[in-house]
């Protein structure tokens, strides 16, 4: 399978803990909490403001109260017609869209949470083949947990539905905990639409587990599928350039990715670190930091202090200003016996702690 962002796909390392390093049970069925949120606020701007939502699977149950609290009536079971259809089960044959289908209403939509950690290219251009709906787009939410969004009918999405969808009373605090602040961030996940993915199975291995970097162009993907012809154009102008900022933003993570895997560990942390910089709630890098920060406490519990402070370092290098894991890094050095250097990383986290109270008006008497 050919890479077709900038760098071959080589090794399988990643920068602060080897794969073969990872603590094992910190992957079992662990999903990073805001790739749940993200993906059915996705769903939801896919859905042209649903008003009710079937939930398949055992992931996608875990999304009933995001719907719910802006008053899509969420279901288990279908009874009548349906405006949205969630699914996270492993596979989807033709036979099971034709199916869900039948659930839908003329404008029905449906999202599709995939695992894609152990799926195969020839399996993913199968599944995309048999995906049998029209307007078909790819998101990367996650490294390796994508959703696939598909409608009976091609139709064009209203910003102005968008921007009325992150207007509801409370989605600003549930999108502040999917670290998600703007509809903008949303859309660094795009990948595309099936025509603009198909070209990619065109050459490589398609015996390859499959990564974000085989399907992310250089070029930016259109959202010409997006109608903003009734929201201001000033304001139209500057939400799809921040969108652009946030995908290209996401290249960057993703080169990160690349370079780790070739074993280009420090190339690697300065990709994400620049990646951070520009957008920190770009959801690759903080997916990355929260794997490094498990795996930290994982090696710290059975007393692995030099994996753990190599983790912590890492993400220190990426986010500077990250207190908690720079005082686990000065912990782990005061560990090892190396005083000196952990009281710098303690005086590096009183500062920290000092800025954001000045910041937050906590000195002001």
């Amino acid at each position: 399978m050919r890479a077709r962002i900038i760098f071959l796909t080589a090794l399988l390392a990643i920068a602060g803990c080897s794969k073969k390093d990872e603590v094992a049970s910190l992957s079992d069925g662990y999903v990073f909490p805001p790739i749940n949120i993200q993906c059915s606020y996705i769903a939801m701007l896919e859905s042209d403001l649903a008003r009710n939502v079937l939930l398949i699977g055992e992931e996608a149950k875990k999304c009933a109260a995001f719907f719910d609290e802006i008053g899509i009536k969420s279901c288990t079971s279908p009874s009548g017609k349906i405006d949205l259809v969630m699914m996270s089960c492993k596979s989807i044959s033709r036979q099971s869209c034709e199916k869900v289908s039948s659930f839908l209403n003329d404008n029905g939509s449906i999202a599709w949470m995939m695992d894609v950690s152990d799926v195969k290219a020839f399996e993913f251009k199968k599944t995309l083949e048999d995906f049998n709906f029209a307007d078909v787009r790819l998101w990367m939410v996650g490294q390796s947990r994508w959703l696939l969004t598909g409608s009976k009918r091609p139709r064009v999405k209203k910003l102005e539905d968008m921007f009325l969808l992150f207007s509801y009373e409370g989605v600003f605090e549930r999108l502040a905990e999917a670290k998600c602040s703007a509809l903008q961030h949303i859309f660094a996940s795009y990948a595309g639409s099936r025509d603009d993915i198909m070209p990619a199975f065109s050459a490589g291995d398609l015996k390859a587990t499959v990564r974000p970097e085989f399907f992310l162009t250089k070029e930016i993907p259109s959202l010409s599928w997006i109608d903003s012809s009734n929201v201001d154009e000033d304001i139209a102008k500057k939400f799809f350039a921040e969108a652009r900022s946030m995908q290209v933003v996401r290249r960057l993570a993703v080169e990160g990715s690349m370079l780790a895997e070739a074993g280009n560990e420090k190339e690697a942390v300065d990709s994400w670190a620049r990646a951070f910089k520009r957008n920190p709630l770009d959801i690759f890098i903080l997916e990355r930091l929260d794997r490094l920060d498990r795996n930290a406490k994982g090696f710290w519990e059975v007393r692995k202090v030099l994996m753990a402070m190599k983790c912590y370092e890492t993400m220190v290098l990426i986010n500077p200003e990250y207190e908690a894991a720079l005082n686990n890094f000065g912990m782990c050095l005061k560990k090892i016996g190396r005083h000196d250097i952990a009281e710098r990383a303690f005086k590096r986290v009183k500062e920290l702690q000092e800025k954001t109270q000045i910041s937050t008006g906590g000195n002001k008497k």
